[in-house]
């Protein structure tokens, strides 16, 4: 075998793994949050941290760090469950220690899904919207 057929078939092994991990991650990620959701009742909170979301990730062989692009994660997510008009389901994961979403949630619920209002009401009603999906 060729440097080069070898280098080619190296890079797609390592990009086929990336996508493998990454479709993994979403597929545990959905599944987490569904989780959560239908724990609501029993759970005041009833959300994740970034933090906790990272770590459950980790558990499965999965190196996601919290910060940077964490959001990424929950976004993708919520674009795949929202395809048949549900609530947002990355609204269920908040910052550690005030409770609520990053910034970059509400901004994303506004550009992408055409979201309106105050912050907390957008939150709280997308919170709402999926909790009763699951229970």
């Amino acid at each position: 075998m060729s440097g080069l057929a070898l280098f080619v078939m190296v890079g797609t092994i390592t990009a086929l793994r990336s996508r493998c991990g990454v479709l993994f991650g979403l597929r545990a990620t959905l599944a987490l949050l569904q989780d959560v959701a239908r724990r609501a009742e029993s759970d005041p909170s009833g959300t994740i941290t970034y933090k906790q979301l990272s770590e459950h990730l980790a558990t499965l062989g999965l190196n996601v760090p919290y910060h940077g692009l964490m959001p990424d994660i929950p976004d993708d997510v919520s674009r795949e469950e929202n395809a048949d008009g549900r609530g947002l389901i990355s609204a269920l994961v908040v910052q550690q220690g005030i409770g609520y979403p990053s910034a970059r949630f509400y901004k994303f619920a506004r550009s992408e899904f055409e979201r309106t209002g105050d912050n907390i009401p957008l939150w709280l009603n997308e919170c709402r919207l999926v909790r009763s999906e699951y229970q």
